[in-house]
């Protein structure tokens, strides 16, 4: 019996306010779950319930006092496994995207207030980068966008590698991924020459200074 089944509604108006207190099968779940730590660190109490609750939510119930324990918890689940559902069914195939290798984690943090988010348990890669995480950017409805769902922070942030100097990561746009393509093509070997493979290389090369009022000198370049 999964850890959401109930034969009742009763969890809705239930007083369970402690986190221990809710049944131990659902508890265990929601902390086995990669994709439900921040930073590595599971779900241990009301608060860090509250935080993943909102994190999933992006900020759209603020009002979570209303909430027992026990019925924010099985929202959670609910809510965590229709995330990773809607994630097959996005854009990641038009991309040509790739997922990560099995026990792959990205710790991440919100572009815009810096704060830690919840962990990707289930990171995807551009196909033809592998090493290129693709980063979730916060959609919303509401004018000028929620934030990430932490309190204080607005706009539609992106959720970047926590240390971006360790992971590269671009946007999940066609645009976004063209210029991270260009940016980390190797253009060493077509530019840089040895000298030992010129073979059937043009001896001068005619170019154009396309600079202001220069358009038409041309220079004579050797090898």
């Amino acid at each position: 019996m999964g850890p959401f089944h109930q034969e009742s509604d009763d969890y809705v108006e239930s007083e369970i306010f402690d986190f221990g207190d809710i049944p131990t099968t659902l508890r265990l779940w929601l902390q086995s779950q990669n994709g439900l730590k921040v930073h590595g660190v599971p779900i241990t109490n009301r608060e860090t319930l509250e935080l993943a609750f909102s994190l999933l939510g992006k900020g759209r119930i603020s009002n979570l006092n209303q909430f027992s324990t026990e019925y924010l918890a099985r929202l959670i689940g609910i809510m965590y496994i229709q995330k990773l559902t809607r994630a097959q069914k996005s854009g990641f195939k038009q991309i040509k995207a790739i997922p990560g290798e099995p026990g792959k984690i990205i710790r991440l943090k919100c572009g815009g207030c810096q704060r830690p988010v919840l962990d990707d348990a289930f990171p995807f890669f551009v196909a033809e980068l592998p090493d290129c995480y693709l980063i979730e950017v916060v959609r919303s409805d509401q004018k000028g966008g929620n934030g990430c769902g932490q309190n204080g922070c607005k706009g539609k942030p992106g959720l970047v590698p926590a240390n971006h100097m360790v992971q590269d990561h671009t946007r999940m746009e066609t645009r976004a991924i063209a210029q991270t393509k260009r940016r980390k093509a190797n253009w060493k070997a077509p530019l840089c020459r040895t000298g030992k493979d010129l073979e059937g290389c043009a001896e001068t090369v005619r170019v154009r200074c396309r600079g202001h009022g220069q358009s038409n000198q041309k220079i004579e370049c050797g090898r």
